[in-house]
């Protein structure tokens, strides 16, 4: 059994670093045509699906497309109250407190069997393949995702899975996130956190696929799958098979 918690932020705030795609309108058509494909994941056997936003807006039009689908009942909305800390401490900080707020206040999430992973998507990327990551999840995997060596040392922050008790171990990294105060991109920050957890057998930090992934990424608005990002993707995944020690 496996749920998905896609977080959002529709209308960010001004001053969030490394934040180009801020156009409320435009995030907006990428949530709704990203959420589509999550109901299709959902339509596959994933047993729920928990939609965390933190900027107040009207979450109808995503409601009336899960009843659409007859999958209303299979869906949680949630609304964080506003957020109580500046912009600056940046967005890797945001999404954390979203995920702590909606594990704890979730119905859905709050009844899932202690083994369970949820699968943590970012709201405006389609992730091709998740169907096949959630089927290719390790048994054992308390916290399940996938870190990179090269070009830098990061961790993919779009998509990773984590049992609730797998959840509160990261959770307790959300003031290391904060970029105001290192100045560090949270996914470079992440990645020592899993590396030194990875030292426990139930954290795995290597997906078994490489991620298909697409939407346009927030730091710059370039697509994720675009020529180039499709060319490395290929590149990646044929490393990840014939050489799964190098970490690209």
């Amino acid at each position: 059994m496996a749920a998905i918690l896609v977080t959002a932020t529709i209308s960010p705030r001004p001053g969030v670093p490394n934040l180009a795609v801020t156009d409320p309108a435009q995030r907006l058509e990428e949530y709704v045509a990203a959420f589509g494909a999550h109901l299709e994941v959902l339509c596959s056997g994933t047993s729920v699906l928990v939609f965390v936003e933190n900027s107040g807006a009207d979450l109808s039009l995503f409601s009336d497309m899960a009843r659409e689908k007859g999958l209303q009942h299979r869906v949680e909305f949630i609304h964080t109250p506003p957020p109580d800390y500046p912009a600056e401490y940046g967005r890797g900080y945001a999404e954390f407190r979203l995920i702590d707020y909606a594990l704890a206040r979730s119905r859905f999430l709050t009844t899932l069997p202690d083994n369970a992973l949820i699968w943590k998507v970012t709201g405006r990327y389609p992730l091709r393949n998740l169907v096949r990551l959630m089927a290719t999840a390790p048994a054992h995997a308390e916290i399940y995702c996938n870190l990179r060596r090269f070009p830098m040392r990061f961790m993919d922050m779009y998509a990773f899975a984590a049992t609730r008790c797998g959840f509160r171990a990261l959770l307790g990294a959300t003031l290391l996130l904060r970029e105001d105060r290192y100045g560090i991109a949270p996914e470079i920050m992440l990645f020592g956190v899993l590396r030194a957890l990875s030292l426990r057998p139930d954290v795995v930090v290597r997906f078994t696929l490489e991620p298909a992934i697409a939407g346009r990424r927030g730091k710059d608005g370039r697509r994720n799958d675009d020529w180039r990002q499709t060319a490395k993707r290929r590149v990646r995944a044929g490393a990840r098979r014939l050489l799964p020690a190098v970490w690209i």
